[in-house]
């Protein structure tokens, strides 16, 4: 079943405020995309090609000039992020360094900060599912690089959307935490039956649970091959 479905998407930073290396590389965008349920996409391309312009139409961060966007048989393409049913992890995991590891993943559940306590032993659940058992209470500030990325994703598969989207969610992770990171993310996908894409610039690695892959050239989505 086709659970992301993008049509003719279009896209010019001429026409937006933001000032991105990919406008300088790409003057307009045209995307077409069609995702099954429980399916991990792979975005690749060059820096600048426009791997986060995508991520950020789908989003809502950026409002394209022409096109749909159909998520689970509804239009979202005038919807705002927050009424999408769309969860993003960027590079930067935006995580609050003054609050710790079990509040930050909260807030997956409950963004106004006043979980419940059954939300508390989800949250839990997933600490423990990404290795951070004990790390509860730690304040996000004294976390290394990949403990903060596993925080970050563990609320983000906390939120129960349809769609996830990640932007090089396994950097800082070494090799062992990276395989660990990748099973939850497949199982996660296989229990919800929910879909994933991914930007990466390293899909060998990652090719055990990619479905598909698709190269960003020239401001345009070119499917490849999935590494052996």
């Amino acid at each position: 079943m086709t659970l992301l479905s993008v049509e003719n998407i279009r896209f010019s930073y001429q026409n937006s405020d933001e000032d991105r290396l990919d406008a300088d590389l790409t003057p307009v965008f045209e995307f077409d995309l069609q995702l099954d349920a429980g399916k991990i996409l792979a975005i690749t391309g060059r820096s600048g090609s426009g791997k986060s312009t995508l991520l950020d139409l789908l989003a809502g961060f950026l409002k394209p000039i022409e096109g749909t966007i159909i998520l689970d048989n509804h239009d979202i393409t005038d919807k705002i992020p927050s009424e999408r049913q769309i969860s993003v992890l960027f590079q930067k995991n935006n995580l609050f360094e003054h609050l710790n590891v079990l509040d930050n993943v909260c807030l997956g559940l409950s963004p106004n900060k006043s979980p419940s306590n059954s939300q508390k032993q989800q949250a839990m659940q997933m600490i423990s599912r990404v290795g951070l058992l004990h790390f509860e209470s730690r304040a996000v500030s004294t976390l290394s690089g990949g403990q903060m990325q596993r925080t970050a994703l563990a609320r983000e598969l906390l939120r129960q959307t349809r769609l996830i989207l990640l932007d090089e969610p396994f950097n800082g992770l070494d090799e062992k935490s990276r395989e660990v990171m990748m099973d939850i993310l497949k199982q996660v996908v296989g229990e919800r039956q929910c879909s994933v894409i991914l930007v990466t610039h390293d899909v060998q690695s990652i090719s055990a649970i990619v479905d598909v892959v698709a190269e960003v050239k020239a401001g345009r989505l070119q499917i490849a091959p999935v590494p052996d």
